[in-house]
């Protein structure tokens, strides 16, 4: 114990070092630890500001369905962006406003087409050139976000879908800029009772009582029976130009649009876009599965013996202050008609032209907002 030559020391030295060692391990585990764990938060971080891009671009395309060119969404948002068909950039800048985001947030999200390759399963090739609309009217869209927050870059897409709600049309039997008959005799022609519980209104837009240019048939003959006729109607237009294109929309999808006069007008929702169409002979829908025909722009005449089941929809949009749906001979419409603007609605024949059923406004569906498909959510990478 008295000898000074030195073996403790080495011995103290060789401790010290082990014990240095086991310290720099915990020390690099514990610098590892802390770096994976900011990893992920900023990952987390970005995982969040995607999912609130993604959010906000659905909530665009529910509040106004992108159903044609005329409705496109831009072909990408970001936060330089101003469009009404983006989200608002100062709302995500006000909800992500932690240190995460202090150096600044980038993103961006765009609408595309499920046409072609996409069909059901999205890939970013695939997906290059497709339109910011629903282009092949099936009802369904891919809304791809991405979002980059300390280099840190995560990409999430699903598809959506435009969900059926009914049209709010005027529960009337005629809805019209001015209404008269072809026939001065004493019969019913427009029966505002039919099917109903109530008789509906037969109402216009224009303000003087019959007989006269708004309200042309002589009141005494029973010719509306019961009499519902009223003037001054101030609703505007049946739909506003968006749900229009909800109409086009479903009848894209359903087979049933055309840009001029097919050869028949029966089906669910038949939308022909322009047109001066005439029908003699048959029918189209029935009593129990009512339909409904929209003309675009151009007139609607029945003629002959043929029945239409359903609601007629003339959206006037050439502006005609002229008769726009026209009914004669035997033919009938059973359901409800409707014209916007200054159009008119001329009936009178040798029976009842136009019969109230107001169930046809129940079976008249259009696309007016819309939902993510389930099981089309996941995330990629920005070149998937």
């Amino acid at each position: 114990m008295r000898n000074e030559r030195g073996s403790a020391l080495v011995v103290a030295m060789l401790v010290m070092m082990v014990m240095l060692m086991f310290g720099l391990a915990a020390l690099s585990t514990s610098d590892g630890q802390s770096k994976a764990s900011g990893t992920e938060r900023v990952a987390e971080s970005t995982f969040n500001l995607v999912d609130a891009v993604m959010k906000s671009e659905l909530y665009v395309v529910a509040q106004s369905w992108p159903g044609s060119a005329s409705t496109a969404l831009p072909a990408s948002c970001d936060p330089s962006s101003t469009s009404s068909g983006c989200p608002v950039p100062a709302t995500l800048s006000a909800q992500f406003s932690g240190p995460d985001y202090a150096s600044g947030i980038d993103w961006n999200v765009k609408a595309q087409d499920n046409g072609g390759s996409v069909s059901d399963y999205y890939t970013s090739a695939g997906a290059a050139g497709q339109p910011s609309y629903d282009a092949n009217g099936d009802g369904r869209i891919w809304l791809r976000a991405q979002a980059t927050v300390r280099g840190r870059t995560r990409v999430l897409i699903t598809q959506v879908k435009a969900t059926l709600a009914p049209q709010p049309f005027p529960r009337n039997v005629v809805t019209a800029g001015f209404f008269g008959t072809t026939n001065q005799g004493k019969k019913v022609i427009v029966d505002t009772k039919g099917k109903a519980g109530q008789a509906g209104s037969l109402t216009v837009r224009c303000n003087q009582p019959a007989p006269s240019s708004c309200l042309n048939y002589p009141p005494g003959k029973g010719q509306i029976s019961p009499d519902t006729a009223a003037g001054g109607y101030g609703g505007g237009p049946a739909l506003s130009s968006d749900q229009l294109d909800g109409l086009r929309t479903v009848a894209r999808s359903n087979g049933t649009y055309f840009t001029s006069c097919p050869g028949s007008i029966a089906g669910a929702v038949v939308f022909i876009e322009s047109g001066n169409c005439s029908y003699n002979t048959g029918s189209a829908n029935t009593a129990s599965v009512p339909g409904m025909v929209v003309i675009g722009n151009g007139t609607l005449s029945l003629g002959g013996n043929f029945t239409f089941y359903g609601l007629v929809y003339g959206a006037n949009l050439q502006g005609s202050t002229g008769y726009v749906i026209s009914l004669g001979g035997t033919s009938q419409i059973v359901g409800a008609v409707a014209v916007d603007g200054g159009g008119g609605v001329s009936a009178g024949s040798s029976k009842a032209n136009i019969i109230f059923d107001p169930n046809v406004f129940n079976a008249v569906q259009g696309y007016a907002s819309a939902a993510t498909v389930q099981g089309t959510w996941r995330e990629i990478t920005p070149t998937q």
